[in-house]
């Protein structure tokens, strides 16, 4: 029986380091043993809006359009993080720090449908799997008789 990997541990941080507009990344890093990855999440925020202890955002201002869908997405990060380390738990496998950041990926991909369907239609049809058709229209086959 394999020994479960407890050593993969997933956090929601701040990037020391500001943009111009002092903005910081918010970065979904994961750590297994001695090694480090960070991820960006897409998201920049003040650094005065940040808790480190809840791993969250705070409103910037009254009725903060952006930080409720902000929060779900970083509480969806850890959650699947989570769930993946309890089910492999339970299964007595190990959890490893890449399929972490496949289903990091996975997210990401899954909230851009239509960009992701447009480059994999790329894709395909840069293998040839499917062909580029310009479909005519027939005004007779529309025609009562």
């Amino acid at each position: 029986m394999k020994k479960a990997n407890t050593d993969v541990s997933c956090h929601i941080v701040m990037d020391s380091r500001p943009n111009p507009a002092g903005l910081h990344k918010i970065i979904f890093r994961v750590y297994e043993n001695r090694l480090k990855r960070d991820l960006f999440t897409g998201i920049r925020w003040p650094k005065q809006y940040y808790d480190p202890q809840s791993q969250l955002l705070a409103a910037r201002y009254p009725s903060d359009p952006d930080v409720l869908p902000y929060n779900l997405r970083l509480n969806e990060y850890k959650a699947r993080a989570h769930r993946m380390a309890l089910s492999r738990y339970l299964k007595k496998t190990g959890i490893t720090m890449d399929e972490v950041i496949n289903e990091f990926r996975a997210i990401h991909n899954a909230e851009d449908f239509f960009g992701f369907m447009t480059a994999r239609a790329n894709e395909l049809y840069n293998q040839d799997t499917i062909v580029n058709a310009i479909l005519r229209f027939d005004s007779s086959l529309f025609v009562n008789t």
